[in-house]
């Protein structure tokens, strides 16, 4: 992930945080517009936001091995070559292909939420198919934390981030799912559903933190380019110097 792009990551936790609680039925926030009005427009541009963090960490850094990458091969090889088996090998192409399938996944998760998101609109109409979108997208982003759980199973740091991510995907399942209208039939179920996203999204909120830790304060930008490399990273060759201080590329 850029950098600069770690900030998009707090700002859609807080406002999925702030989006849920205001899904609350106990409880009317605002007096001229619906709760689930203001917590649908919140999730959506949430979602938004996530969504492009998504498209960007993918094309500046992890389409790198999968696709469309033809300025960058020749380096690429020339420092993967020894780490992985052979590009003319099954194996060696599912090897630097997995970032970018990966991050595609990903971005498949977060259009379902974003989809999803503008059916809880209420001038929409279509709320519980909204739910039932969110329910996928939440499997999606389960699936992909827990492969970048087992994929970085050897760091301690990376471990405890996507588990978290793995958690948050649970909870927006599993409070998605209580969203339903057979589970959803009184205001303590609106609430606790309501409850299992914002824990969702505390856990989101872990994850951001935890990527902006690892940029910042635990001297992860300046490294070399075979170690970037080993990270699932990559940078061209002309981008490794002074402009490494800015053009880090960390995978989530």
């Amino acid at each position: 992930m850029i950098a600069s792009d770690t900030y998009n990551v707090h700002l859609c936790a807080l406002l999925i945080i702030v989006g849920a609680i205001f899904t609350w039925a106990s409880v009317e926030f605002l007096f001229d517009i619906s709760n689930l009005q203001v917590g649908g427009c919140l999730f959506v541009i949430s979602s938004i936001l996530l969504l492009y963090v998504d498209i960007i960490t993918w094309w500046v850094n992890n389409r790198v091995g999968c696709c469309c990458y033809a300025e960058y091969e020749a380096s690429y090889e020339d420092h993967v070559k020894l780490l992985f088996e052979p590009l003319d090998t099954f194996k060696g192409r599912c090897q630097r292909a997995e970032n970018g399938i990966i991050g595609m996944i990903a971005i498949s998760a977060s259009f379902l939420f974003t989809v999803g998101s503008f059916m809880f609109l209420p001038s929409v109409h279509l709320f519980y198919d909204g739910i039932i979108i969110f329910i996928f997208g939440s499997a999606v982003l389960f699936v992909v934390q827990l492969w970048l759980l087992l994929k970085h199973r050897n760091d301690s740091m990376l471990c405890l981030l996507h588990l978290s991510g793995c958690g948050c995907g649970l909870l927006y399942l599993i409070g998605s799912v209580w969203f339903m209208p057979q589970f959803n039939r009184t205001p303590f179920d609106t609430n606790g559903a309501a409850g299992f996203f914002i824990a969702g999204g505390l856990c989101f909120l872990f994850v951001g933190v935890s990527i902006t830790y690892r940029v910042f304060f635990k001297n992860q930008v300046r490294v070399d380019y075979r170690e970037s490399v080993q990270r699932g990273t990559i940078v061209r060759d002309d981008e490794i110097g002074a402009d490494m201080q800015t053009r880090i590329h960390l995978w989530l």
